[in-house]
């Protein structure tokens, strides 16, 4: 008897983990700022396969990402009382790759925010 609502279910499209996976990548993108890897990570806690996730991934568009790193960058950095760029830049890039977001992103990211200065640019 469950069998044949879940089939009816699924056939109706109420149960899809694509959809599933759409709304979950977009909400916690959205909601929880989360960075495209720590989703990716979610979603495969989820046991969906890499097809429905990378699905999912394509609904988050590139400037919206790109500016959500640029904003949570410019938060942080405005919360440090240090006026040590150094600092500034590896807690800045802490957070945000905790956040889930690709390290090499937030990089270029927080070296057009920061500047170089003395020909040094900011590596880990």
């Amino acid at each position: 008897m469950a069998e044949e609502h879940i089939a009816a279910l699924i056939s109706e499209n109420f149960l899809n983990e694509e959809r599933f996976a759409r709304a979950f990548a977009g909400g916690r993108f959205r909601i929880k700022q989360w960075g495209r890897i720590k989703i990716m990570q979610s979603l495969r806690q989820h046991r969906l396969s890499e097809r429905v996730i990378e699905s999912a991934m394509k609904g988050i568009d590139s400037e919206d990402y790109s500016g959500a790193v640029r904003i949570l960058a410019r938060r942080k950095i405005a919360t440090f009382q240090l006026t040590d760029r150094k600092r500034k830049y590896h807690g800045t890039l802490r957070y945000l790759v905790g956040k889930g977001f690709e390290a090499e992103l937030v990089r270029d990211v927080l070296n057009q925010i920061l500047g170089e200065t003395d020909d040094y640019e900011f590596r880990t």
